[in-house]
């Protein structure tokens, strides 16, 4: 069974040029409101969907927790991001946060893995619709998706831990052409197992597999051997005979 695809962040951008919301809060709460900003968006990221309800007291005690800051302060805080917009105002009267801003800032590493961001709570999602590339767009907002690509990327992420590139997936685009979406996830497997983090590798499991249905692939790559992807040496000229 498939993993869930994962709705977190590791990192998310920190601007260098502060803006009003962080302008303000420096000037009301000095460095209580510098960190308690970053430190939630940091709560944010690494929570599923970017959504942080604190309904549950345990959430709420977290959260003050992790800015280090009072109580007093941390609500205070929080009607000031409400005021600015900064955190959702409508959200925020029923405890949980959301900052859309945040989520547009993250919204490349969810291009790369080929989903839609996550959206609003209460919002609506739009329809998912089969497009001839996986990056193309309907909007600036909204990408289209394609999901048997989107499975071999995710299945690229976890086999390789690496994130998907736009060559990546290319790459499994055009090899979808030609072989099964489950002998492509099983040629990542074979080159893990071979200790072969390369695309190169796949695709030579893949050909070699295709020319020789019956041999012993698993074996041969364990072998640490390269797959031949290369055209063969024409073989030597022949030298007359000297008379």
């Amino acid at each position: 069974m498939a993993r869930p695809n994962k709705h977190t962040v590791d990192y998310f951008p920190h601007s260098c040029l502060p803006g009003k919301t962080l302008y303000i809060l420096q000037n009301r709460y000095r460095n209580d409101g510098y960190a308690f900003w970053f430190k939630l968006l940091e709560i944010l990221g690494v929570t599923s969907n970017h959504v942080y309800d604190y309904n549950n007291p345990a959430n709420w005690q977290y959260l003050v927790a992790k800015t280090m800051v009072s109580e007093d302060i941390a609500k205070e805080i929080m009607q000031t991001l409400a005021d600015l917009d900064a955190i959702d105002p409508e959200l925020y009267q029923k405890k949980i946060i959301w900052v859309q801003k945040f989520v547009d800032g993250v919204a490349d590493v969810y291009k790369r893995r080929n989903e839609l961001p996550p959206q609003r709570p209460g919002g609506t999602i739009p329809a998912p619709i089969i497009p001839p590339s996986p990056f193309h767009e309907v909007t600036a907002e909204t990408p289209i998706i394609d999901p048997d690509l989107a499975d071999l990327n995710t299945s690229y992420e976890k086999s390789f831990g690496q994130l998907i590139t736009r060559p990546i997936s290319e790459k499994l685009s055009d090899l979808r052409e030609d072989y099964t979406i489950d002998s492509i996830k099983e040629a990542m497997n074979t080159a893990i197992l071979a200790g072969k983090r390369s695309m190169k590798y796949v695709e030579g499991i893949l050909r070699n597999q295709k020319e020789n249905p019956n041999g012993d692939h698993e074996r041969y790559a364990s072998s640490g051997l390269e797959y031949e992807l290369v055209t063969p040496e024409p073989p030597p000229k022949k030298v007359p005979p000297v008379k």
